[in-house]
């Protein structure tokens, strides 16, 4: 006997496919607007830019950047295009692969933004690959590079599995600058506190002391801040260690330009990044955020430099990833950056969440003394702290969109080339997928886009394609019918948005069907129906994403078999 779904759960994949229909329907509005932004001159070099962006990267994620650029261009038809410049971050002191130099030196020709620095990089299986050494190298080379090369008045750092509103973040700068004493001198993110002891550096680059906590400013953390003071004392376990500090989180972190250039502009600061960059044996300095902390606390500590600390709201500002399952983790009009996006299809809704939001106004800071302000006793009376006040859920998906966008009675959808409405095709084409293909499957429009302009052009024809959900998993095997809900809920979220995924697989209620593996020949059994049908297609066929993808540009296009309407017709009777 099949589990039913509970009904919190099924309202939550009703969500996911009504989001997913939201964002198709406001589409062609996009499209248009996308067509109308990239026909504009290019922003003029007199005037720099508020905000420059460093995404830390890695060589080989191509698609990742792409999805950026493509992020980038939507949210920036809605204002501010000439306030954001990105630039992607990759180290030259490289380990790549030759084939790894070849894309990137190619993607640098293309697109002229990746910049290459002073930090360790290379192979995944190399001690220098993206992730622990690299990634922490890399930003830090980042701030140093742009406290001698960037013109902006604020620079951030930010992962490339990440999205940024950029209009929203923008607004939010301005209001800063507006409202705060010494914008320029910002340190703005979601902040973390920390301890970190200098004098045990030489032996352990990780000088971090104590345990990590996830509690930060704006809240009033007491208890932590006393025990971390204890710990910091004479005797404590941490003795002789500089803090409790608040440090920016990695996600994303954002720095005025005169606080950058004091700060990773100084004589110490580079010497500390020409020091990690050039070690030849472990241990390496691989603690980016609290290490960066720590760089910005010493700096700040002796030499009384004056800082202005902006927190914003964790898990309320921002989104450490998305789980349909919480709706608390997805998107509203209050979040300024979203992580854990580095699939295709979190990007296509994070993406179009955000440009639905992106106008909203900012909504204000508080600031004054860190004590009054966070209970936190700053290291120089310079110092000033800000917050922002909690938000109100602004641009939330309302109670009434999954009854305008989802009101199916079943979830077991088929894709619209399947239904009998609109203009008969020339060519229908299935395209068996699973679970895990969903980057595949974003690659393959693409690829499919270009191949059915190129028939199209040359009198072939209409031409539609239908991703048919096979739910067997990667290694073979039965699903029970409760498992992989986000997997489940994104599945929907991609049908509503692209209308051209097949889920009759899954059950009324949109879970697995025990026994629903033999997805080809549901596929065959229902084209023969279409073929019978007055909308049929002149010729159908089926292939797996994996055989389409084969070969440059699509070459798998060409290699599968067109069957023809009579001989698919007879199928099934």
């Amino acid at each position: 006997m099949q589990t039913a779904e509970p009904s919190r759960l099924v309202d939550r994949l009703r969500l996911a496919l009504a989001l997913g229909r939201e964002q198709r329907a406001a589409w062609p509005q996009h499209e248009h607007a996308l067509a109308a932004y990239r026909r504009l001159p290019p922003c003029g070099s007199s005037e720099p830019p508020l905000l420059t962006i460093g995404f830390m990267t890695a060589p080989t994620n191509i698609e990742r950047r792409q999805r950026i650029r493509a992020a980038r261009d939507l949210l920036l038809t809605q204002g501010e295009r000439c306030a954001v410049t990105l630039a992607f971050v990759l180290g030259d002191v490289t380990m790549f692969t030759a084939e790894e130099r070849r894309l990137v030196q190619a993607e640098r020709a293309r697109h002229d933004d990746l910049v290459l620095l002073q930090a360790h990089d290379g192979a995944a299986t190399s001690d220098a690959s993206h992730g622990g050494r690299a990634v922490a190298e890399k930003a830090l080379a980042w701030f140093v590079h742009a406290a001698n090369a960037s013109r902006a008045s604020f620079v951030a750092k930010v992962d490339d599995d990440s999205l940024v509103n950029l209009v929203r973040v923008v607004a939010e700068l301005r209001s800063l600058m507006a409202t705060a004493p010494h914008p320029e001198r910002a340190y703005f993110g979601v902040h973390l506190y920390r301890l970190w002891n200098w004098a045990r550096y030489a032996s352990t680059p990780n000088a971090a002391c104590g345990r990590h906590s996830d509690e930060g400013p704006p809240r009033r953390c007491e208890k932590l801040l006393t025990k971390m003071a204890k710990a910091a004392a004479l005797g404590g376990e941490c003795a002789g260690s500089l803090g409790p500090y608040p440090f920016l989180d990695g996600s994303f972190e954002v720095i005025g330009r005169g606080a950058l250039v004091d700060i990773f502009g100084s004589a110490r600061v580079r010497r500390f990044a020409d020091d990690a960059f050039n070690k030849r044996r472990p241990p390496f300095w691989t603690h980016e955020d609290a290490g960066l902390g720590a760089l910005v606390h010493r700096e700040v500590v002796e030499r009384r430099l004056p800082l202005t600390y902006v927190a914003l709201r964790r898990w309320e500002h921002n989104r450490f990833w998305l789980n349909w399952n919480e709706r608390s983790t997805l998107i509203d009009g209050d979040v300024l950056w979203a992580h854990y996006t580095r699939s295709a299809e979190r990007s296509d809704y994070v993406a179009g969440a955000m440009v639905a939001t992106a106008t909203l106004p900012a909504d204000g800071l508080a600031c004054g003394s860190c004590i009054a302000q966070w209970g936190w006793e700053a290291p120089t009376p310079a110092a000033v702290c800000c917050s922002k006040p909690r938000p109100q859920g602004r641009g939330a998906p309302p109670p009434t969109l999954r009854a305008q966008f989802a009101p199916d009675r079943y979830l077991n959808l088929s894709c619209s080339g399947l239904e009998d409405k609109g203009p008969a095709s020339r060519y229908m084409l299935g395209i068996l997928t699973r679970s895990h293909e969903a980057d595949e499957r974003y690659a393959l429009r693409e690829r499919l886009g270009t191949h059915v302009r190129l028939l199209q052009r040359h009198g072939e024809g209409l031409v539609r394609s239908c991703f048919v959900f096979d739910p067997t998993p990667p290694h073979g095997g039965q699903r029970k019918p409760g498992a992989l809900f986000n997997t489940r809920a994104w599945l929907y979220f991609e049908a509503g948005r692209r209308a051209d995924l097949d889920l009759t697989s899954l059950s009324p209620a949109g879970n697995f069907r025990p026994g629903a593996h033999d997805a080809a020949r549901r596929w065959w059994r229902r084209t023969a129906a279409h073929a019978r049908g007055p909308h049929g297609s002149a010729y159908y066929a089926l292939a797996t994403a994996a055989e389409l993808l084969v070969g440059p540009g699509g070459a798998g296009l060409a290699r599968f078999t067109w069957v023809p309407q009579a001989e698919v017709a007879k199928r099934g009777r």
